[in-house]
């Protein structure tokens, strides 16, 4: 019975978890979500997030509006349609409360794992997860140093598989201090940092390749203050 509800698509997974108290407990622990997340990563849905300005009342006065698109229309695009730029793809919804942070704030996209949207509020560095399977939202407490500088800060999202969790990598620059977020324990813990005398993190977002964040360095260009 369980190996048939690990081949249903999420929604009807969180539909028959109401069925009963047993389902409910039995559809959330640990084994299923493991066997259900390998399962899915054979055949992963295809997502489709597409962000646009938009300037509202002033030159510097604009929103960044995302919307997100899914469907399996991809496969079925050929490389050249001659006359269209663009398909119709169906639109997933966000929730009220996360559309309203997106149209009032600016919102950049940290990176997503296994369904799950890690979002940061680029005025205040607040973090937020997003399921996108279960539409649920889980604000995550802001790193524990806070840089004058907001540009300084780079964030990651991944997943650890010798942990089973998921976590998100914060850098601060100016303070030259690193710190991971674990959302398994829902803490920040600090972690040794590179050498920023001799590297130069860039700000681009970071790459997620077997379960390990990546970013580019570049070699810091040698000032008077760092001549010896």
């Amino acid at each position: 019975m369980v190996d048939i509800f690990e081949r249903l698509p999420s929604k009807s997974i969180i539909r028959f978890r109401s069925i009963s108290k047993y389902w409910h407990s039995r559809l959330a622990t640990p084994e299923f979500i493991h066997n259900y997340r390998l399962r899915c990563s054979k055949n992963p849905p295809k997502l489709l997030i597409r962000s646009r300005c938009v300037i509202s009342g002033g030159k510097y006065d604009y929103k960044d509006i995302y919307t997100l698109h899914s469907g399996d229309q991809f496969d079925q695009l050929p490389l050249h349609i001659p006359g269209n730029r663009y398909l119709s793809i169906p639109k997933v919804e966000f929730p009220c409360s996360l559309m309203t942070m997106l149209s009032r704030n600016r919102v950049s996209v940290v990176g997503s794992c296994n369904g799950i949207l890690c979002l940061r509020d680029d005025d205040d560095d607040n973090i937020s997860l997003w399921n996108l399977s279960i539409r649920r939202r889980v604000r995550v407490p802001s790193p524990p140093f806070i840089s004058p500088l907001k540009s300084s800060m780079a964030a990651g999202f991944g997943f650890d598989p010798i942990t089973d969790d998921y976590k998100i990598v914060a850098i601060d620059f100016e303070e030259h201090k690193t710190f991971v977020y674990s959302l398994k324990t829902e803490f920040w813990s600090e972690v040794p940092s590179p050498s920023y005398r001799l590297l130069y993190m860039s700000i681009s977002k970071p790459y997620f390749f077997n379960g390990i964040l990546h970013w580019m360095v570049v070699p810091r260009i040698p000032t008077q203050v760092d001549s010896y």
